[in-house]
């Protein structure tokens, strides 16, 4: 029997969150390169965005524990200037934090990336 496939109010509203970040960095990269970290209100809140639907399509595809390392992780980076001793270090605003996880070279679109890129050609070449 063919499975069906339904589609939640949720999904629709990550579809469209999806394409329209997306889209930002596709049609914008330009401006958003030659801005070299100066960015607007729009890039963080694409950051922002961005963020949240790799959080929510790492729950899907691997559920909530690497999520929830993800999340402290993150947590770790902005507030970890609060921690005291050698397990501390110095502040990273949470700006800096957005831009260099969803927008910086070795962020969601970077390195990892292009390794698992790599990997995915492999596997499917060699089939």
């Amino acid at each position: 029997a063919r499975q069906r496939t339904v589609y939640t109010i949720v999904d629709m509203i990550f579809i469209a969150l999806s394409l329209f970040a997306f889209g930002y960095i596709i049609i914008f990269w330009s401006d958003i390169a030659w801005r070299m970290g100066a960015n607007t209100g729009l890039d963080y809140v694409v950051c922002s965005i961005g963020l949240v639907l790799t959080l929510e399509v790492t729950r899907r595809m691997a559920g909530w524990p690497i999520v929830l390392i993800a999340i402290a992780l993150f947590l770790y980076t902005v507030l970890g200037h609060l921690i005291p001793g050698f397990i501390g270090h110095r502040k990273i605003s949470l700006a800096l934090a957005l831009r260099h996880t969803w927008l910086g070279y070795k962020g969601v679109f970077g390195i990892a990336t292009q390794v698992m890129n790599k990997i995915i050609f492999i596997c499917c070449n060699t089939h």
